[in-house]
């Protein structure tokens, strides 16, 4: 299963998206704790954001679904 969600870098301005330990701009990685929810923040990444919106193929980035994963670890949408 793919990890993947928002977390906090030590000395980060920002929360920034991470796919498998590797944030969406490209700047930071990252083993910490995340959360694949609250994609809207202000705190969040722009650049993080906007390929957030390009990778799930969305006009906007209210338009981006919120995974959480179940007790048996299937994804669920």
């Amino acid at each position: 299963m793919t990890a993947k969600g928002w977390g906090w870098p030590l000395n980060a301005r920002a929360a920034h998206y991470f796919v498998n330990g590797r944030s969406l701009c490209g700047r930071w990685g990252y083993t910490g704790p995340i959360e694949d929810t609250n994609h809207t923040s202000d705190i969040n990444c722009a650049t993080c954001r906007r390929k957030l919106v390009a990778w799930h193929n969305v006009s906007s980035i209210y338009d981006v679904p919120e995974t959480t994963e179940n007790t048996d670890g299937r994804e669920t949408v």
